[in-house]
């Protein structure tokens, strides 16, 4: 009755499915180790950042560049405000508005967004308040 399962043709889809399921198995468990260390990263993202509340900021200099081990660390950077932007269609606790984003120059020459605010209703430059002049110290 299966006698079919012995032409040439059918060794070849046996065969192919025989080699198949061992490498939909080992895919399937790379993809949850893959899932599990993500999950593991975030857990110790989180922790990092709720022990980095407690710890005095850090002049940026020395957090720079970011990695695992300085992400979420408070930072602490002085310069002057420059350009502001407005960004556009931000919802927070549901209501629509914008944010108001300012580079803020350090005496190196580089630029670092400021997220100064969000205000409710249409990106509009004269609801934005001007940036503070002269020196300021940013924490964050």
């Amino acid at each position: 009755m299966y006698r079919f399962l012995l032409t040439p043709r059918w060794w070849g889809i046996n065969v192919f499915v025989l080699l198949a399921i061992p490498f939909c198995i080992f895919m399937g468990s790379w993809q949850l180790s893959r899932f599990e260390a993500r999950v593991e990263a975030h857990r110790s993202a989180d922790k990092q950042v709720e022990t980095a509340k407690t710890e005095a900021a850090r002049p940026l200099a020395e957090l720079l560049p970011v990695d695992q081990s300085t992400s979420g660390q408070r930072a602490t950077v002085t310069g002057r405000y420059a350009k502001q932007l407005l960004v556009p269609d931000r919802q927070v606790d549901g209501k629509n508005g914008f944010y108001v984003l300012t580079l803020l120059r350090t005496d190196s020459g580089r630029a670092l967004p400021v997220v100064r605010g969000w205000l409710p209703g249409k990106a509009d430059a004269a609801k934005a308040p001007a940036p503070p002049t002269g020196e300021v110290t940013v924490t964050g």
